[in-house]
């Protein structure tokens, strides 16, 4: 039994002191044939301003392309950043500001083509965010002869227009949550903002992790290019963070801090406890091992005390 718990504590404190490496990140990136540039637009407007922007389609197959290019609006869909894109007119959409020249064309294989897009602000258009996308789509295939269903893919374009004139930008932390007890050091925290302005917000920043007992920054994440922090006007974004502690038992800091044009630095922070389970099972073995062969120490104690004695 002894020599088996010993066994044990030596296999989890090799774990502990080289932990397995991690093996080599692979990603595999699957699109369309066709691509547009550029992929975002982020532009401050004037009311009764027109501009005209070109975008660029380029045709990555073999074979002639031809596209439709068309226009739909979009919004916040939900907190987590997907977006929701619609033909009709809502709040904060470009209904009806962008004309397309061609609206269809066909794309030589491995060649570009040019559409020009053309925006006319209204004169009564009101300060704030618009948010609108410009599509390009395979024309439909002669499905004639082929019974099977056609499922088409587009790529786009998507403009953040910004109105100006009584623009309020106000951004918030509403929660940042952080574990207070781990048995991991692989971490994740929640981030959630919330836009209450009328544009469009995209904060930067960074989450420094420390250890309060050494006093050393273990992490740093920079969370513009984990991931995208834009925030729609009127909407919450819910951002879920993933960093490493290391595998090391310790009381740390998680600070978090955003900044934004016009705004001022948002701060955060959290207290977190990690206490690895290898670590746990070790202290427990540990202890095991003590309780189990305390006799013997004692007897080995006492012999040396009376040897001592004599």
């Amino acid at each position: 039994m002894v020599k088996l718990l010993l066994a044990l504590a030596i296999v989890l404190f090799a774990t502990l002191i080289y932990p397995k490496s991690a093996d080599a990140e692979s990603t595999t990136t699957t699109g369309s044939k066709i691509q547009i540039s550029p992929a975002i637009t982020d532009k401050e407007v004037s009311p009764g301003e027109k501009l005209t922007y070109p975008l660029q389609i380029t045709n990555l197959s073999d074979t002639a392309a031809p596209v439709t290019v068309y226009v739909q609006n979009f919004n916040s869909h939900d907190a987590v950043g997907t977006i929701e894109f619609f033909s009709d007119a809502r709040p904060l959409s470009a209904d009806g500001w962008i004309t397309i020249t061609p609206p269809a064309l066909i794309i030589e294989p491995h060649t570009s083509r040019t559409v020009m897009t053309e925006i006319a602000i209204p004169k009564t258009a009101e300060p704030g965010g618009r948010y609108v996308a410009v599509f390009v789509q395979p024309a439909s295939p002669d499905t004639q002869n082929t019974p099977a269903v056609v499922v088409k893919s587009r790529v786009g374009s998507l403009f953040f227009l910004t109105v100006k004139g009584l623009v309020i930008r106000k951004l918030s932390v509403p929660r940042f949550i952080v574990p207070l007890f781990s048995l991991s050091p692989n971490i994740t925290a929640s981030l959630s903002l919330h836009n209450s302005g009328n544009v469009h917000l995209k904060p930067s920043g960074s989450l420094v992790v420390k250890n309060l007992l050494t006093k050393h920054i273990v992490t740093t994440l920079d969370l513009t290019a984990a991931q995208s922090l834009t925030t729609l006007p009127g909407s919450d974004r819910v951002a879920q963070i993933h960093f490493d502690t290391g595998s090391r038992i310790g009381i740390y800091s998680v600070e978090i801090a955003l900044q934004s044009e016009h705004l001022n630095s948002l701060r955060s922070q959290r207290t977190l406890i990690v206490f690895p389970f290898i670590q746990i099972g070790l202290v427990v073995l540990m202890v095991m091992l003590f309780r189990i062969t305390r006799h013997r120490w004692l007897k080995a104690w006492r012999a040396f005390s009376n040897n001592t004695k004599a």
